[in-house]
């Protein structure tokens, strides 16, 4: 994650604390294996992630 969108995201639920970049890079991230449908929006632009979910969706 960027750390810009991590700075500037807006917080829109009460109560929730916007996490530090050092809280962010701290986090423990593990890959999600068992997901129908994979979308990584750093390799794919909207239209295509579109079309893979519709594409899931439909089958």
């Amino acid at each position: 994650m960027p750390r810009r969108t991590v700075k500037t995201r807006a917080i829109d639920a009460r109560g929730l604390a916007r996490a530090s970049w050092a809280e962010v890079e701290a986090r423990d991230y593990a890959p999600y294996t068992d997901a129908d449908v994979r979308i990584d929006m750093a390799v794919m632009g909207l239209e295509e992630a579109l079309g893979e979910i519709v594409r899931t969706i439909g089958s």
